[in-house]
């Protein structure tokens, strides 16, 4: 054996088992570099809290969209989350950035819910203003209405009208007062189209002259 071959086989081995730590090494930092952390339980529960809240804040009604987005956002993470159990490399980044959208979600959903709701009552009230006018103002007309004009039975049939749509315009303001906006708006729209229509019709009675019956 010459003194050169007994060198290299004296630095092959060493350097070998160099290699196969540095690979294992390498292995390792790959191995780490590839596998984002498990999102907390804790953080999905709160993000779980905040779609309620929204929830709370009547969501479903005013805000449906915005609450639909949060929950799937909320189901998808959850199952992307699932998906990563049963593999070798694991990567939670798909699952992150779902978690995040459902808290936005879950965030503008409380948010629309109030506004929305808000506005609806603002509208709610303001019909039932509207609607107060337009029946007082068709009250009045038919009160001041001349001798001569308009049916006994047409004046009848008014006074009726006049006598019932205030009860129904009550029951409206009764439903807003205990929360009811959706059933308060309708209820009040339907009033004010209903008075509107009373003064057309009271207008359009009073243009015909009735002639007084025979003595």
């Amino acid at each position: 054996m010459t003194e050169r071959t007994a060198k290299t086989r004296h630095w092959t081995r060493p350097a070998r088992q160099q290699f196969a730590v540095l690979s294992m090494m390498l292995g390792v930092a790959l191995l780490v570099a590839g596998c984002s952390s498990r999102p907390d339980e804790t953080e999905i529960e709160a993000i779980q809290a905040d779609i309620e809240r929204a929830r709370e804040a009547e969501a479903e009604v005013w805000a449906p969209d915005e609450l639909r987005a949060a929950e799937e956002a909320l189901n998808a993470a959850r199952a992307a989350i699932a998906e990563q159990e049963g593999k070798w490399f694991k990567s939670y980044d798909s699952a992150r950035d779902l978690l995040a959208r459902a808290r936005d979600e879950a965030a503008s959903a409380a948010e629309a819910a109030v506004a929305g709701k808000s506005r609806a009552r603002a509208d709610a009230e303001a019909t039932i203003t509207a609607a107060e006018g337009a029946l007082e103002e068709a009250r009045m007309r038919l009160e001041s209405a001349p001798a001569g004009r308009a049916s006994r039975a047409d004046r009848a049939m008014f006074r009726d009208d006049l006598e019932m749509l205030p009860k129904q315009l009550e029951e409206a303001r009764s439903q807003l007062n205990a929360g009811d906006i959706n059933a308060a708006l309708t209820g009040a729209t339907a009033v004010e189209s209903a008075a509107v229509s009373l003064l057309d019709r009271i207008e359009s009675s009073l243009q015909r002259r009735v002639e007084p019956p025979p003595k």
